[in-house]
């Protein structure tokens, strides 16, 4: 069983209750969850920024096409697979400023190579459904800086940064520890105006640490644009 996952105020976990049974789903209830909170660090309320919010999201076959993935050798041939959840629909302690919420898998065979989550929050109330957990991400980044975050979770943190897709986030790379010692797994978490994205990628266990962060920055700038063409916006 995976460690306890932590909690994100107002929001399910990325992933809500678990529904896949590969090593990557194993794991992302216990450690995406609360680095999905880093992602709202960023953000900005649109009206200020002058985006406009997103109003529904594209399925998994439009967000990850099979010309997006083609594109990268990894996951060339494969296909994502998934489906868009109502927010109230979801199991959770509070889910009112959660639209909904998107899961797409890529795997290869039985073994997960890829995803990609999204939550798509209220965008009628000014900005604050994103405004609300921003205290909750000045912890989180703490954890991080002190080494909770891989206590806590029985992981190896390989390295950790920021980005600046979309309106900021963080990519993280680390050795999930009993849950498989042969690979290295790492996901990068955004948010863009109303919507938090979180990008999992499946390394091999010898990948060079630089180029791992430098092509989960790469893989999320790329999901970002895509989700900024394929979605509806309000």
């Amino acid at each position: 069983m995976p460690p306890q996952q932590p909690s994100a105020p107002g929001h399910p976990g990325p992933g809500g209750p678990p529904r896949r049974t590969g090593r990557l789903a194993l794991i992302i209830g216990a450690s995406v969850t609360a680095v999905a909170l880093l992602a709202t660090g960023g953000a900005l309320v649109w009206n200020l920024s002058g985006s406009r919010p997103y109003a529904d999201l594209p399925s998994c076959r439009r967000l990850l096409s099979s010309e997006f993935l083609d594109s990268m050798s990894e996951t060339e041939g494969l296909r994502a697979e998934g489906e868009y959840e109502e927010g109230e629909d979801l199991e959770s302690r509070d889910q009112d400023d959660l639209i909904g919420y998107l899961w797409c898998d890529v795997e290869d065979g039985s073994e997960d190579v890829m995803s990609v989550s999204v939550n798509l929050l209220e965008y009628e109330d000014d900005g604050s459904a994103v405004e609300d957990i921003r205290d909750e991400t000045e912890d989180f980044l703490e954890d991080l800086e002190n080494g909770d975050w891989e206590e806590d979770l029985d992981t190896d943190l390989l390295d950790w940064a920021t980005t600046s897709v979309g309106d900021g986030g963080a990519l993280v790379l680390y050795e999930p520890g009993y849950f498989d010692e042969e690979t290295v797994h790492g996901f990068a978490s955004f948010s863009t105006v109303n919507v938090v994205v979180t990008v999992f990628r499946v390394f091999d266990g010898d990948v060079d640490t630089e180029e791992a962060m430098a092509e989960l920055d790469d893989l999320a700038d790329r999901v970002h644009r895509q989700l900024s063409r394929e979605s509806e916006r309000a």
